[in-house]
């Protein structure tokens, strides 16, 4: 059975190969993140518009990302430091794990895409037009994949004037 949703990207997003997702959003959404589903390129504010259309091509794929710079982190201050409490949490017979060396980032996925509407020849579809065509209760707020049902897909599709 095909899935459809609406992918939403950053106005930044040039590779149209791929689509970065966090792990909340793939681990709410995995069942409908799947190879062949078929995915509206919707692009954020400022654009705040569908630009194109895709289909996930393959599996996703699990990246590392890198924490932000420590220069923009303050150190936590001696004083609202919780030493005590991990002091608590080990003893000579319950030692720490010891340090490996391996650094641990957070993860999220990239989505392989096969264009099926470039947004370099597709007529935007602005979210005035969405929410005419879907209701009212359309928002994008800090979702990544917003699942559709096929003739809620179909419906945004024809206003390219074909259905793919």
């Amino acid at each position: 059975m095909a899935t459809y949703g609406i992918l939403i990207v950053e106005p930044t997003w040039r590779d149209q190969t791929t689509a970065d997702l966090d792990k909340q959003t793939v681990q709410h959404h995995r069942s409908t993140l799947v190879n062949g589903a078929r995915a509206l390129i919707y692009v954020q504010a400022p654009v705040d518009a569908i630009v194109g259309e895709a289909e996930i091509h393959g599996d996703l794929v699990e990246t590392e990302t890198v924490p932000p710079d420590s220069a923009l982190n303050p150190a936590i201050g001696a004083n609202l430091r919780s030493e005590k409490a991990l002091d608590l949490m080990s003893s000579p017979d319950n030692p720490p794990d010891p340090l490996t060396g391996v650094r641990r980032f957070g993860k999220n996925y990239r989505v392989p895409l096969r264009i099926i509407r470039s947004k370099m020849v597709t007529q935007p579809i602005p979210v005035n037009r969405i929410k005419a065509l879907l209701g009212e209760g359309f928002e994008t707020f800090d979702e990544q994949w917003i699942p559709l049902r096929e003739d809620d897909y179909r419906l945004l599709v024809r206003e390219w004037g074909e259905v793919s």
